[in-house]
């Protein structure tokens, strides 16, 4: 096993890191990896850790990952420029048959590329990213400023909060394509821009989507159709959609009222119709240590729609 800990790795000719073909596990943790000139860290085959670092101001992806079953956690990964292809933060590329990433409770913020700013999942097969309790916010891409999908990669995309993000075409939250067969459950989907509708969720030639549990609330689009979602493909249903217009499908389209709080403005109103309005036990949905209210009180019963925060230590 290797660790590599404590270390500032910058201004570098190629990448800060580069990990390949070993069983060995590896741990990165702690350091700081900022203006390389290609990626921050680059691994392939490998069962790498990162957690716990700043990635900063790289020339491509903060973080590119073929194959193998790493773990990325509670990291800054930030102002990444992505080569102005794929992957502005991190960039799931070209997956084989075994493994599958974990992105967990980063901070993926102003990162920019030509699809998917914040994170790409491309060609990952069934392997796919789980991307859970994460914040994406303020990337930017053509397509696809929170999140990318393409070539049949699904991930999971469960509680995060993707805000403020832009495309300068389609997608600012969230562009699928091409066979993808994505799953969205308790996320907040707010506050992002697209040149071309919608600005929430894209979706072109998929497979099957299911959106559930989520609130898409506040994304504009400014010359297409539609701002929150293209809803033709897959299962939506238990959301809150600012106007939502299909009906049914216990989808809700009144104001799901968000709030400040300790760790944000995305917190539920002790009034807000998303309470208790999800699919599910919170229980069931891994969600009932966590909360929607700016009280920190745990969600119980039904699941709140939307995305969860941590509850503040005492």
């Amino acid at each position: 096993s290797s660790l590599i800990r404590g270390n500032t790795i910058s201004e570098n000719l190629i990448s800060g890191i580069f990990i390949g073909y070993t069983d060995d596990s590896v741990i990165i943790e702690e350091n700081m990896i900022e203006g390389n000139v290609k990626h921050g860290i680059d691994c392939e085959n490998s069962s790498t850790r990162i957690e716990h670092s700043s990635i900063n101001s790289n020339g491509c992806a903060g973080i590119r990952y073929r194959n193998g079953s790493p773990t990325i956690e509670c990291n800054v990964i930030s102002g990444n420029q992505g080569d102005g292809d794929s992957g502005g933060g991190i960039l799931c590329d070209w997956f084989g048959t075994s493994g599958r990433v974990l992105i967990i409770g980063n901070l993926i913020e102003g990162n920019s590329s030509y699809s998917g700013g914040g994170i790409s999942c491309y060609s990952a097969r069934d392997n796919s990213p789980i991307i859970t309790h994460n914040s994406i916010r303020n990337n930017s891409a053509a397509l696809g400023g929170g999140i990318y999908c393409d070539w049949g990669s699904s991930p999971l995309i469960f509680n995060n909060l993707i805000c403020g993000n832009q495309a300068t075409d389609a997608g600012g939250g969230l562009f699928c394509e091409d066979l993808c067969s994505p799953t969205l459950l308790n996320n907040t989907i707010a506050g992002n821009t697209a040149q071309n509708g919608p600005a929430g969720i894209f979706s072109y030639a998929m497979h099957s989507l299911v959106v559930k549990d989520n609130i898409l609330w506040g994304n504009t689009s400014v010359a297409g159709p539609g701002d929150q979602l293209l809803p033709d493909y897959g299962e939506i249903t238990f959301n809150c959609i600012q106007d939502w217009s299909n009906g049914g499908n216990s989808n809700i389209s009144a104001d799901p009222m968000l709030v400040d709080g300790p760790l944000g403005a995305y917190y539920l109103d002790p009034s807000s119709p998303c309470i208790d309005a999800g699919s599910q036990s919170a229980e069931d949905a891994s969600l009932s240590e966590m909360t929607t209210q700016a009280d920190g009180t745990p969600d119980t019963g039904t699941v709140d729609m939307g995305f969860h925060y941590p509850v503040p230590e005492e």
